[in-house]
């Protein structure tokens, strides 16, 4: 019993010590921040989200098209694939504590909604899980666990791993990356051998395949964005909206930043309501909803798409020149 406890005591000791010195550590973020802040000094309007943002917004088409308008503007994007839930938040907090001299706004891009945070088996002990899994990061994941009604015996397994990953983070091993793949017998250790990929996951990759790969389905498709069309219609006409909470929570964020936050739907191939815009005693959120075939349809036409919900290349043209004309539409309403 009492060499469990010297253990128990050290590995208590080293946490607190490696806790102590975690902010000193240097970081490891990687390229989006790069990309981000090399353009730092000139930018004017910073797009922050997943893959949408990363693929679907061209600077080029974009800026071209705001100078056409006589509202020019330069602008620059964090965007990570998949990006989503708390990793969005954690990274939109690093983002706006760097000096941004011009920016007038900040767009967010939230079509991947809150409850889905993306923490999935397959992506545990990676560099990037590693990195978002802080003490702030705890807090927000208990209310999310509870906003779900999710039951601490029924994601016990789950919890257990956003622990393993916080030691991760703090004892640096989250920055290091060489390491990070070792940490997979944490998993066999606690929870078997790796998962499997379920058939469903690999039929969805398949259906995913680039156009070049699969056989074009132009009727299904157009049969999918008819009922997209109709389901938007009908939440249009009934007043229907979605929850607040999320954009709210990110606008703080932006408006400590002393920025403006603006929220946005991309063009993807679902269907659900836009958030509440009014709260008593607060500004009203701004938001520019793609997500809408009757209302942008040259973004759903079939040849404007790819992968997915995802744009082609002339989609993404399509889809920057109309954000820029939204977001000239929003300065000439300030």
């Amino acid at each position: 019993m009492r060499p469990l406890k010297c253990l128990l005591s050290f590995l208590a000791g080293l946490f607190a010590v490696a806790a102590i010195l975690f902010p000193l550590l240097p970081g490891d973020e990687g390229a989006p921040f790069d990309e981000a802040f090399r353009l730092a000094t000139q930018c004017e309007l910073l797009f922050v989200g997943p893959s949408y943002v990363k693929f679907g917004i061209v600077p080029e088409a974009f800026e071209e098209e705001s100078k056409r308008l006589g509202h020019p503007h330069r602008i620059c994007k964090y965007a990570r694939e998949g990006l989503r839930g708390y990793e969005l938040r954690h990274d939109l907090e690093l983002v706006m504590k760097h000096p941004f001299p011009r920016l007038e706004a900040v767009v967010i891009d939230i079509t991947l909604p809150r409850k889905d945070i993306g923490f999935r088996p397959e992506n545990w002990f990676t560099q990037r899980v590693v990195r978002w899994h802080t003490w702030g990061a705890m807090a927000w994941l208990k209310g999310h666990y509870s906003e779900n009604g999710d039951s601490w015996q029924k994601e016990a397994p789950r919890l257990l791993a956003h622990v393993e990953h916080l030691a991760m983070n703090y004892l640096g091993i989250g920055r290091g990356g060489a390491l990070l793949m070792e940490a997979r017998a944490l998993e066999a250790l606690f929870f078997g051998p790796a998962r499997k990929r379920s058939k469903l996951s690999v039929a969805a990759e398949q259906a995913e395949l680039p156009r070049s790969q699969r056989e074009p389905n132009v009727p299904e498709y157009q049969r999918v964005r008819d009922e997209l069309a109709a389901q938007k219609s009908g939440m249009r006409k009934q007043g229907e909206l979605g929850d607040d909470r999320w954009p709210r929570e990110l606008e703080a964020i932006v408006r400590e930043a002393g920025h403006e936050p603006i929220f946005l739907y991309s063009p993807v191939l679902t269907h659900k309501p836009p958030p509440r815009l009014e709260r008593p005693g607060q500004r009203p959120l701004v938001f520019l909803d793609f997500e809408d075939p009757l209302r942008f349809p040259e973004l759903y036409e079939y040849s404007a798409r790819a992968k997915g919900s995802h744009l082609g290349v002339r989609g993404s043209v399509l889809f920057s020149r109309g954000l820029a004309r939204e977001l000239a539409r929003w300065e000439q309403g300030r």
